[in-house]
């Protein structure tokens, strides 16, 4: 009977927007209505996870924007503006609302950044891989969890803990996870525009934060200095389809 109720209130749902913004101005019981009647989820408790995060697809690397990110037993979903979908044929939504679909089952590999503030989703090729910033190591961890949990593999990996990474060398899933181990580099990097010769550089905080549309920026306190810079995280770690080395350098 509560099954019932509870399709009966999604099905009910308000569905009359055709923006994003209109979307974001929906509670969460109502934006999954939006998705269960123009997706059409065979089952409402199939809906795991939805959240708001920015978003760059690696077939377009110079371009961030705004998406809705939902996550099914089955199914990862990515709602945007059409135009930001780049030449991706969307599963049309409305006419101003993209919808991409990746399969968890195709899902390949899951990069998580630094310090867990954002992760790549990896497919079969470049059209399926995109990646999401959250700077909230809590839901990035629960949206792993959440794909380590569909994915119907039963190859067992494990990942390597990167320094202030919340996800340790125990942790198991069908889904290659690996965590991006770029703190040396980052540290190298700080070292090499310093000329006190100080070779311990101690990295206080690090943030990463969108200043525009252009993509996003690295901000890291030291003990002595803030630094900002660009972060090419779609890019690096090279996802498993790419045969050649990135042309462009990560920082």
């Amino acid at each position: 009977a509560a099954a019932a109720a509870a399709a009966a209130s999604v099905v009910e749902s308000k569905d009359d927007t055709d923006s994003l913004d209109g979307l974001r101005d929906m509670n969460p019981q109502d934006l999954g209505g939006y998705f269960h009647r123009f997706v059409g989820f065979d089952d409402l408790l199939a809906v795991r996870k939805i959240a708001w995060t920015s978003c760059i697809l690696y077939a377009e690397p110079s371009h961030t924007f705004d998406a809705c990110l939902l996550l099914t037993s089955t199914s990862l979903y990515l709602a945007a503006k059409r135009e930001d979908l780049g030449r991706r044929r969307p599963l049309r939504v409305k006419k101003n609302v993209g919808l991409l679909k990746i399969d968890v089952d195709a899902v390949a590999r899951i990069s998580v950044g630094l310090f867990d503030q954002c992760f790549r989703i990896e497919g079969d090729d470049a059209a399926t891989t995109f990646a999401c910033l959250t700077k909230d190591g809590v839901e990035t961890r629960e949206i792993v969890e959440i794909l380590q949990t569909a994915t119907t593999s039963t190859t067992t990996t494990t990942t390597t803990a990167t320094q202030g990474s919340i996800f340790s060398a125990e942790d198991q899933s069908g889904i290659d996870v690996i965590n991006d181990e770029n703190l040396p580099d980052l540290v190298a990097l700080l070292r090499n525009h310093r000329d006190d010769g100080v070779v311990d550089v101690p990295v206080v905080a690090y943030v990463l934060v969108r200043r525009d549309d252009s993509g996003l920026q690295s901000v890291v306190v030291t003990d002595e200095s803030i630094a900002m810079f660009g972060e090419d995280y779609i890019r690096f770690p090279p996802p498993h389809f790419c045969r050649t080395p990135p042309t462009v350098e990560r920082f």
